[in-house]
């Protein structure tokens, strides 16, 4: 029971971090979406007044400015260590492009830019071949 008791622990302390950044993420996606969060009006005919004003006004500038970045960002190489031997560089490289991540990166990047991180994944086959997964 003791190990079953630690990884609970364990599991509650990451939990609320990650709540925490999950309720960043979602907040930073509405914005990149276009539909940011209204303020706290406690009068509801302000509400409404500010939620039409907010309707006719819209300007998703967020994705602009991110989209604007995403789409400038590429890979176009690995450098391993400047000491070591271009033959892991060019190893990494031919991983990159059989899991065909010059098409996927775009995404990888508008994620890390809206929500401040973003997720690759490097796994080995049973076959030994590796890939890249977003």
């Amino acid at each position: 029971m003791a190990d079953l008791d630690t990884v609970i622990s364990a599991l509650d302390d990451v939990r609320a971090p990650l709540s925490r950044a999950r309720m960043t993420i979602d907040e930073c996606d509405e914005y990149y979406r276009g539909v940011p969060p209204n303020p706290a009006l406690d009068d509801t005919e302000l509400q409404y007044a500010y939620s039409r004003f907010l309707e006719q006004s819209k300007s998703n500038f967020m994705r602009i400015v991110v989209d604007s970045v995403s789409e400038r960002l590429g890979v176009k190489g690995f450098r391993l260590s400047p000491s070591e031997s271009s033959v892991a560089d060019e190893d990494a490289w031919l991983i990159w492009q059989r899991s065909q991540m010059d098409s996927k990166a775009k995404t990888g990047f508008q994620t890390a830019l809206v929500a401040g991180r973003a997720y690759w994944s490097v796994s080995q086959a049973e076959d030994g071949v590796a890939s890249i997964a977003l």
